[in-house]
């Protein structure tokens, strides 16, 4: 259960992290714009990635959709922040 909820937190926080960059990211103006609407942002939706990763049932499944979870965060928050520099 340790091992668990330490994979947990140590992978939804990135994601919540990516997340939250994605969106400033993408909103009109930027992260200039937006920076604090996105820090307003992370906390619920750190607890809202924490809260559905525990309904899996095992410490792999955590791993592997956090994983590519965080895989599929970093690329939009790329994604965003290539279309807004272009």
């Amino acid at each position: 259960m340790r091992l668990r909820l330490c994979m947990i937190v140590l992978l939804s926080l990135p994601l919540a992290i990516a997340l939250s960059g994605a969106f400033a990211w993408a909103m009109p103006g930027g992260w200039q714009r937006s920076g604090i609407l996105a820090i307003v942002l992370f906390l619920p939706l750190w607890i809202g990635i924490q809260c559905s990763a525990f309904a899996l049932s095992s410490t792999s499944r955590v791993v592997i959709v956090l994983g590519c979870s965080n895989f599929i965060g970093f690329a939009l928050l790329f994604a965003a922040r290539a279309m807004h520099t272009s």
